[in-house]
């Protein structure tokens, strides 16, 4: 063991070597497997699409109910079924007790701003200035306060609802990266995050800069799967609305533009099954 100890660097170092050599030398078989799979499901998508107003004529005819139906269904009954029962729990897990909690460390600054702005429009902090840190989460508190009252619960439950909707898009970049099986593995194990489901109960920003990251990163890789020609507001205002939450995160953006720069320097062409 102390051999073990003394030497914990070189052998972690190894580790992650011989993991990246096994991953690169099955990528190639990995990529086409998966790659497979995605047009698979695609293609099984398509035919229940266009299959369904057949087969469901009555709710075809009913709009709202339609676009509901009809995704689940061209998604398949299992995936959306079991997508809508770990949205469930996952809200349950991050609902819980949260109006029983006791306001700690920072999350008195979120509770006084908003109770402010909802009273008088500001975002005033008692009456020693203002505070604008993470201020469109504010705003989110804020509403809840108006229609809620002013309470502990009511001060978590839009983080608790942040929480939960962050699935969907990690699903969908995951189905669209992988498939559909991955993505529900990786929804199931956001739902269970312990991490996550604290920081959704926490009263601060970071829950909505994470949610904000994630719709960035999908509606980006979108962006550049297409060779920069759909999703391109989608990205914009995801990834202005998240680094406006949290200012630390404007290295996301760069790491987007040093991409951009590579692509236009080098000609890459990234394709639309490229990323």
């Amino acid at each position: 063991i102390d051999i073990l100890r003394n030497y914990k660097l070189e052998i972690v170092s190894i580790s992650v070597s011989l993991g990246f050599l096994t991953f690169y030398a099955n990528y190639n078989n990995s990529y086409n497997k998966l790659e497979g799979e995605r047009k698979n499901e695609h293609e099984k998508e398509n035919y229940r699409k266009n299959e369904f107003p057949n087969k469901f004529p009555i709710i075809n005819k009913i709009p709202v109910l339609r676009g509901v139906v009809k995704w689940a269904y061209k998604e398949g009954w299992y995936y959306s079924l079991g997508l809508l029962a770990i949205l469930i729990l996952a809200f349950i897990l991050r609902v819980w007790q949260v109006g029983k909690l006791g306001l700690v460390v920072d999350e008195q600054f979120t509770y006084e701003t908003a109770r402010n702005l909802k009273d008088s429009l500001s975002f005033k902090f008692f009456d020693s200035g203002y505070y604008y840190r993470g201020w469109p989460y504010t705003i989110l508190v804020a509403i809840s306060f108006f229609f809620l009252g002013v309470t502990e619960f009511s001060l978590r439950l839009p983080g608790a609802i942040l929480g939960t909707i962050i699935i969907i898009p990690i699903y969908l970049f995951f189905k669209e990266n992988s498939n559909k099986r991955i993505a529900f593995l990786t929804s199931i194990c956001c739902m269970i995050f312990t991490w996550h489901i604290f920081y959704s109960g926490f009263a601060r920003h970071y829950i909505l800069a994470s949610f904000l990251l994630i719709l960035s990163i999908y509606f980006t890789s979108k962006y550049f799967k297409s060779n920069f020609e759909n999703n391109k507001w989608g990205s914009i205002v995801t990834t202005a609305l998240m680094v406006i939450t949290l200012k630390e995160l404007l290295i996301i953006p760069t790491f987007y533009l040093i991409y951009i720069f590579i692509y236009k320097k080098f000609k890459i062409n990234i394709g639309k099954d490229s990323i």
